[in-house]
């Protein structure tokens, strides 16, 4: 019970207002982990860091934080604003295990450190998200392929599906973004309804417009 109570999760709404529960129970003194440098964990582990003052560790198993980022001005500000604001960052190390012990939690990394923390909080999902059967759009692969009007493609026999479109994570080639999603749903928005309507399939093309980051 105290494990559970001290390790948080950071990917829902719920658990952002459990977050905010638990904050004003921690002091300058304390220890925060947390686990993954995405953007989720960069905007974190900097808004901690400055409203408590407290003592934070970024656990990324990466050679950089924002692995997934199209900016490298981003990434280069990012990684210096955390280096100002005292962030103890580790690199290209993975958590293997988190015990609790002496009214805190103990992390065992794979670098062979072991790290005390008040609160340890995971930016990445707990469990490996499994990919649905969809039976010939993978075909033994783990994105489904898609043609210039984002219709599926069979992978078997290497054609196009005529009324099946495919978008978001699921869908490979190029970075998965939510602005990048969001483009998609509009271009399969409009060649549904040209399908229904007779008229010819636009064809996606991703325009970058950039990325907002809170430090």
């Amino acid at each position: 019970l105290q494990l559970k109570n001290s390790v948080l999760n950071f990917t829902t709404i719920n658990d952002a207002l459990l977050l905010r529960k638990k904050l004003p129970t921690l002091t300058s003194s304390s220890t925060v982990t947390i686990v993954g440098g995405g953007y989720s964990g960069v905007e974190l582990c900097t808004s901690i860091k400055s409203l408590l003052n407290c003592n934070v560790n970024l656990i990324q198993r990466g050679q950089r934080i924002l692995k997934t980022s199209t900016s490298d001005f981003n990434v280069k500000k990012s990684t210096e604003t955390i280096t100002q604001l005292g962030v103890n960052v580790t690199y290209n190390t993975s958590l293997l295990k988190s015990t609790y012990s002496s009214s805190c939690v103990v992390s065992t990394l794979s670098n062979g450190l072991k790290i005390n923390s008040d609160v340890l909080i995971f930016t990445q999902p707990s469990s490996d998200y499994t990919v649905p059967n969809y039976g010939d759009l993978l075909s033994g692969h783990t994105a489904i392929q898609v043609d210039e009007c984002l219709r599926c493609v069979n992978r078997v026999y290497g054609k196009s599906y005529k009324n099946v479109f495919g978008l978001g994570d699921i869908v490979g080639g190029g970075k998965a973004t939510a602005q990048k999603t969001m483009q998609q749903a509009g271009i399969v928005g409009y060649n549904v309804l040209s399908g229904i309507e007779g008229r010819k399939p636009l064809k996606f093309k991703y325009v970058d417009l950039g990325e907002m980051l809170t430090l």
